[in-house]
């Protein structure tokens, strides 16, 4: 199969965040382990797709294009992506429907705990208000959709680095005897 190191690569990405969507919900959902899950959900691109364009060029004897190492990371990074958004959507909507107020309630007590005597009262009003918004529009479809929208310019970026630095061009004259 061409593109099976794009499938593979888009599969292992949706269950990383898959799972890492569930260990958030299973340990509670707070700021702080918030803030980690994030933090994976932005590394997770950068260790993946280097790994599957690697294997993908040892498959292909040694040597793989510049559009064969973006098409792999983009569109294997973007399919993961899309698979954990609709997972998210399917989760939220329809399987955990409370998940969003408890999301917020926790996270709101954690903002609220951290802030309270260190921020003037409205300001933390104002960031509590934001924070709230953000959550709930982030957990619609839409708002999930929009974020796959966002990090499809990351996966863009890092599909052109990675392409950059991991190919590796076969030689334009292989086994050609070079005249004297």
């Amino acid at each position: 199969m061409k593109e099976q190191q794009t499938i593979s690569l888009a599969i292992t990405y949706a269950v990383i965040s898959i799972l890492l969507a569930l260990f958030q919900v299973i340990f509670g959902a707070n700021m702080w382990l918030g803030f980690t899950f994030a933090m994976l959900m932005f590394i997770a691109p950068i260790a993946l797709a280097p790994i599957f364009a690697i294997k993908e060029r040892r498959m292909l004897g040694g040597y793989i294009r510049f559009g064969q190492v973006f098409r792999l990371g983009f569109l294997g990074l973007l399919g993961g992506g899309f698979i954990y958004s609709v997972f998210m959507w399917i989760y939220v909507d329809f399987i955990d429907t409370e998940y969003t107020e408890v999301l917020l309630r926790r996270t709101l007590e954690s903002q609220k705990y951290f802030m309270e005597g260190r921020v003037p009262e409205e300001q933390m009003r104002e960031t509590m208000a934001l924070t709230e918004e953000n959550i709930r529009q982030g957990h619609t479809f839409e708002g999930l959709m929009k974020g796959l929208l966002y990090y499809s310019l990351y996966f863009l970026v890092l599909s052109l680095i990675f392409a950059a630095f991991l190919k590796k061009n076969p030689p334009e004259f292989q086994g050609e005897a070079s005249e004297s």
